[in-house]
This record gives C-alpha cells, structure tokens and sequence, in this order.
C-alpha cells in the first residue's frame, strides 16, 4: 500500500474534513529535489509552521519552509534552523508576551521540550504536504479531527497494541515541537493539543484536536480503527442512543458470572 491509498483508506475510515499530512525535515543538499511553495520566494513573507501545516492540510498544497521563512521564535532553535544568543532570550519572550508568570516558571516551560530539540544546523528547514502525495516516507504524520476521530485513532491503536497513548500538554507549541519532534524521538503516537498558534493563524477550528505518529504505526491504526468495538455494536462513526440492547450474554461467554448477572438485569 502506498501513501496515497494509506491515506484515502485513513480518511475514509474516519470521515477526515482535513487532509492527513506528512512532515519531514529537510537537510540542504535535499531542498533543490523537493518541488513546493516556497513562502519568501513565492509569498515575499515569513510564515509559521502551524500556517504551513495548514496550508497542506485544507489546501492540498506542499510547502517548504527554510530556517528564513519560519515565523515562530520557539520552532526555530527547536528544529535546529536558528537560535537566539544568549539562549535565556527564549524563557524571556514568553514572559513578555505574557504567556508565561515569571523567568522561573518559563524555564521550567522551555525545559519540558529541550530534550527534544534537533541539533542546530543538522537541517536547513521542513517540508510539509498532503500525505498522499508524499514523494518518500515523512518523518511524522499529523492527523486533525473532532474528539470523536481522534479518541477512535486512540482506540484503533490500543486494540492492536494493548498499548496506551501517552502525550506531553503544555497547551502551546502543539502541532510543531510536541506533535512532530516529541513523536519522532519517541517513535510513538501522540494526542496533540493544537496550541494558538494553530487557532490564531492557521484556521484551526475550535473543536479540532490532533493525532501525531510515525509510518511505522499507520497499518496498526489501519487494522485498527474499523475493528474496535464493531463486535460490540459501537463501530464508527459512533451511533447515538441511550438505551443499549447489546446482549453482552452472547460477547462474554467465557465470564459466566457476568453473563448471569447481565441476564438477571
């Protein structure tokens, strides 16, 4: 299966409003290679990660973002495509932006995703696009979906794993440092906050949450999203009732205690 049949399958499973989109950091050497918008050359202006992701995302459109096009102060040093001098200068503008109370707590802020940061100069920028037309393998890939899509992609993986998806919450930096640096390193899926960024510039809506993870997880969540609960007469989209006639007698048999119990309900 290529990427994109994996990615019609996937939204078509869940009944995706916005594309799956893959992300891959680029080196250099690599740029020249990769046909995409090019925000300074084509737009004259910088631009956000979150914004390209958007852009890939509700546009259909790819997008290569260069350490000199990228916008936002905390993707730069953390994707290695810049850094301020003296590094204190990052915990300082989040106290001036008023995200953040005082230099201790934007400290301890910056520490929950320093271990994560890429080294500075191991890649010159990122690229973004729609998954299906993905030329290679993303390094991540970012799924955006109402609570309902994003708790089944939860389930769908845990039905095949038994696994428990295990996410980083800060409320900012969601769908860049979280959603694509925390899921690299870890190689493991994430539920991702889209922070404000995300809602402020790049149309995020209000009832979107986001679903993080490697090509190394898709055919689990593939395999898994239309199986769970389907036996259980839950399968998605979930049906909305509120008298359940599911004879659990029938499903359980091996607990014949429960099952009696049930029948005596």
């Amino acid at each position: 299966m290529d990427w994109q049949e994996q990615s019609n399958e996937l939204s078509e499973l869940l009944r995706l409003w916005v594309r799956p989109v893959g992300v891959k950091m680029v080196k250099k050497e690599e740029e020249e290679a990769i046909e995409a918008i090019r925000p300074g050359k084509n737009f004259g202006n910088k631009i956000t990660y979150c914004q390209a992701l958007s852009i890939a995302g509700r546009m259909g459109l790819p997008v290569l973002v260069r350490g000199e096009d990228e916008a936002c102060i905390m993707v730069l040093p953390a994707f290695g495509m810049g850094k301020f001098d003296p590094p204190s200068k990052i915990p300082e503008s989040q106290c001036a932006m008023g995200w953040i109370k005082d230099m201790d707590a934007a400290m301890k802020f910056v520490g929950n995703y320093a271990e994560f940061a890429l080294p500075e100069g191991e890649y010159s920028g990122f690229y973004v696009a729609p998954l299906g037309a993905m030329p290679e393998r993303p390094d991540v890939i970012m799924v955006f979906g109402n609570p309902n899509q994003i708790v089944r992609m939860v389930q769908g993986y845990g039905y095949v794993t038994g696994e428990a998806i295990e996410s980083r919450f800060t409320g900012f930096s969601g769908t860049c440092i979280a959603g694509v640096l925390v899921t690299r390193k870890l190689n493991k899926p994430q539920v991702v906050l889209p922070g404000y960024g995300d809602r402020a510039v790049a149309r995020t809506e209000d009832h979107e949450l986001a679903f993080a993870f490697t090509p190394d997880h898709m055919e689990t969540l593939i395999e898994g999203i239309p199986e769970v609960g389907k036996r259980s007469g839950n399968p998605y989209p979930a049906m909305k009732y509120s008298l359940y006639d599911t004879d659990f007698t029938e499903l359980n048999p091996v607990y014949t205690e429960f099952a009696s119990y049930l029948t005596r309900l």
